[in-house]
């Protein structure tokens, strides 16, 4: 991911329509869970090959930023449906 949180923000609004609703609201879930705690995420993980492992910390503004973007992704997918159900309705009435 960039430093950029504007792109980032685009790169999982891409996943998350590519992965459809259920991944994203199971994404969401665990994203709340997560922000609930009030802190932090920190990943530190090991590996016998010395050069695997790591660590990763994922702050609590960008898992609200995360949520920001999973809740206007779904939104903007319920409208969609929306949009194509009266397209369709239209399309048969004529």
């Amino acid at each position: 991911m960039s430093g950029n949180p504007e792109d980032n923000a685009d790169i999982l609004r891409q996943k998350l329509w590519r992965l459809k609703s259920r991944v994203a609201s199971g994404y969401r879930d665990f994203l709340v869970n997560l922000y609930k705690s009030e802190t932090n995420l920190r990943f530190n993980w090991g590996s016998p090959n010395q050069n695997r492992g790591g660590f990763v910390e994922l702050p609590l503004s960008s898992i609200k930023k995360a949520l920001e973007v999973i809740n206007r992704t779904e939104d903007e997918t319920v409208r969609e449906y929306e949009d194509e159900y009266r397209i369709r309705k239209k399309k048969k009435s004529q």
